[in-house]
């Protein structure tokens, strides 16, 4: 790099600009910290670099923060003719035994992606192989507008919808938000629900912003249901508008069932999505009596009409 560094100088704590775009990832002090100043003192600087007479940190935010609560000086090595690139690197260098989430990387990324066209360079500090999944997607999500990284940092949502996300217009992905905003899906979920709106507005000829209004999306998080229950209800209503035949199946399906097995003790399922003619009866007992009451109920359920019909569930479609 070609900063130079001068000597070690004392800083009030309370001079220094802590707002630099290169401190990222924001860096808060324990206890522990605080009574090690206490006891030994500042054994290493803080960098910094001055933009006139101010001191904009480069790292060490954790010590600043603490030893202005001490009400103490902070010994600061000053660096010159230090390029935005390189800040981000010296912030990068001073912090690589953090543990990295996908929202903490995209920080980073974001910040590099302002100094220059090659990430590659920083992917290797970050502990990411270029050749990975893992890069890919994050360079994917680079794509999307800058708010979603909220979402990602909160767990809200998974970094590898990101090949999803994106094509989904500005307007589009401002409705989705929305749905995550609040709610902390599942992996599962959110690929599924997201999927799902994707694929059922391009078989329906719609926009997802179309379809999502079509389907009363934002009328189920008005409803006052707790987050767990609203997104039961998404998804269930993304699944329809992207498997309605299989779904109106598995509705006239139950139906016929609950006929079959009405007044017994056994469960009767579907357990292949209709792709097989097999169904599934279970029971549970716990003892030899309930065993005898169970073989007694199959058999009725064996002589019953109504089985004659449940066969050809699904036939039609």
């Amino acid at each position: 790099m070609a900063y130079e560094r001068t000597s070690v100088v004392e800083i009030d704590a309370d001079r220094f600009d802590m707002e630099s775009p290169s401190l990222f990832w924001n860096r808060t002090f324990d206890e522990r910290l605080l009574r090690s100043l206490e006891q030994n003192g500042q054994l290493v600087p803080v960098l910094a670099f001055l933009q006139g007479d101010i001191p904009c940190l480069l790292a060490g935010q954790r010590r600043v923060r603490a030893l202005e609560t001490l009400g103490l000086p902070v010994q600061t090595l000053l660096i010159e003719n230090v390029s935005p690139f390189e800040r981000g690197i010296v912030f990068l260098e001073s912090n690589t035994t953090e543990t990295l989430d996908d929202g903490a990387i995209i920080r980073a990324l974001r910040y590099f992606s302002s100094c220059t066209d090659d990430l590659t360079t920083v992917a290797s500090l970050l502990g990411i192989s270029i050749r990975s999944r893992q890069w890919n997607l994050l360079l994917g999500w680079l794509d999307l507008p800058e708010s979603w990284d909220d979402l990602l940092a909160m767990g809200h949502i998974p970094l590898v919808l990101s090949k999803m996300l994106v094509r989904f217009s500005p307007e589009e992905l401002s409705m989705l938000q929305e749905f995550f905003r609040d709610m902390s899906w599942s992996k599962n979920n959110a690929i599924h629900f997201v999927t799902w709106i994707w694929e059922a507005s391009r078989m329906q000829d719609c926009s997802p912003s179309v379809l999502m209004a079509e389907l009363g999306l934002d009328a189920m998080r008005a409803l006052d249901l707790s987050p767990k229950d609203t997104m039961v209800k998404i998804i269930e209503a993304a699944r329809a508008a992207r498997y309605p035949r299989l779904c109106s199946q598995e509705r006239e399906f139950r139906k016929r069932a609950q006929d079959v097995v009405a007044g017994s003790k056994w469960r009767l399922d579907q357990p292949d999505h209709f792709e097989t003619r097999f169904v599934e009866f279970s029971t549970r007992i716990s003892s030899r009596a309930e065993l005898h009451d169970r073989v007694e109920e199959l058999a009725q359920i064996a002589r019953d009409r109504v089985w004659t019909d449940l066969g050809s569930t699904g036939e039609k479609e």
